[in-house]
């Protein structure tokens, strides 16, 4: 927009105040917004002119929290606590030891269904590495007992005497060669 030659310009609207116009102001200044009381009062008064006026008058500057500024109550709504339709509740399910998961159960990437836990066991590049594999829970990418896992805050790791709060700590390897049986790790563990 180019700037206009202040000698051609439009002359600027000075507002005159009149005593009604500051009555106006300080009778509504805690009931109604600056814009309404400017719409009041007409005659070309805009909202920054009643600011103005209401500062030199030495109203006080109301606060967003000042109850007296409006007289109509206002619908408090706290947030609605919603629950997500597609997360599933937290199941209650007994926990699954990864390294005893079946062989048929196991899946590999690429035989990895839709319906099947995506669960990853083990390192990824490891040869024994798979996904559990057991029907998924819901919406979810896995199976309840992982689920359940994976949802639930880690527990203190002082309370490892309790061995059903640490099955996921069971070593990955503990079948083939040279591997120690899991019932025996559990012992161990437990004692």
């Amino acid at each position: 927009m180019p700037s206009q030659d202040p000698a051609t310009a439009p002359p600027r609207q000075q507002m005159i105040w009149s005593e009604e116009h500051d009555r106006i102001i300080i009778e509504n200044r805690g009931r109604m917004s600056a814009s309404l009381i400017a719409e009041l009062i007409g005659g070309g008064c805009t909202r920054s002119a009643v600011l103005g006026r209401a500062r030199r008058l030495g109203l006080k500057k109301l606060s967003r929290h000042d109850p007296a500024r409006s007289m109509r109550p206002r619908a408090v709504s706290p947030w609605p606590v919603t629950i997500n339709p597609c997360m599933p509740l937290i199941p209650d399910v007994p926990p699954v030891v990864d390294a005893l998961i079946p062989f048929e159960q196991r899946k590999t990437l690429l035989t990895l269904g839709p319906r099947d836990c995506h669960w990853p066991v083990g390192d990824p590049q490891a040869e024994d590495f798979f996904f559990c594999g057991a029907e998924r829970s819901g919406h979810a990418s896995y199976c309840a007992a992982h689920l359940q896992r994976a949802l639930r805050p880690p527990r203190a790791s002082s309370d490892a005497k309790n061995v059903t709060r640490n099955f996921n700590m069971l070593p990955v390897r503990a079948f083939g060669p040279g591997a120690a049986p899991a019932d025996r790790w559990l012992r161990d563990t437990a004692a």
